[in-house]
């Protein structure tokens, strides 16, 4: 593909990276030759992917002008993790690794029609985030069989 074809970058990726205080689509776009392409990160770690993809949709729905968005994801968090540390064991199933995908205009087979999202204090609690949840734990509840979305 021509990298002129390609308006935007999106990375939504760790934000563990090589520096601090660093950006990565920047260094993307650049890498790639895409300096017509708008470049910028989305951060929402685990839910990055599903969000990135919200937002490349809402770009292309936004602006007809726009005909490609390249979302690229990154994690690298296994140097993180002290498997001798019984307090990360939230961590101990934690991989390397990246993908990307190129969102467009035009005919296909596969469209993005709709992102929906779910947080909730009890996937705080499950991950290991006792800070961020109250202070008293409900009880357990069985988790459900189908992932359903409220507006």
């Amino acid at each position: 593909m021509d990298p002129a074809a390609i308006d935007a970058v999106i990375y939504f990726g760790s934000p563990h990276k090589d520096y601090y205080v660093w950006m990565a689509a920047p260094k993307i776009q650049h890498e790639l030759g895409l300096s017509s392409a708008t470049a910028f990160e989305v951060a929402a770690v685990s839910a990055g992917c599903p969000i990135a993809l919200n937002v490349a949709r809402s770009l292309l729905i936004a602006n007809p002008a726009l005909r490609n968005v390249l979302l690229v994801g990154a994690s690298r968090e296994s140097y993180l993790i002290d498997y001798r540390n019984v307090r990360s064991r939230f961590m101990f199933n934690f991989g390397d690794g990246a993908a990307a995908a190129l969102v467009g205009r035009g005919p296909g087979k596969a469209r993005v029609l709709a992102t929906a999202r779910s947080r909730t204090v009890r996937s705080t609690i499950s991950c290991g985030c006792p800070r961020a949840a109250p202070a008293t734990r409900p009880a357990p509840r069985p988790w459900p069989t189908a992932c359903t979305a409220s507006t």
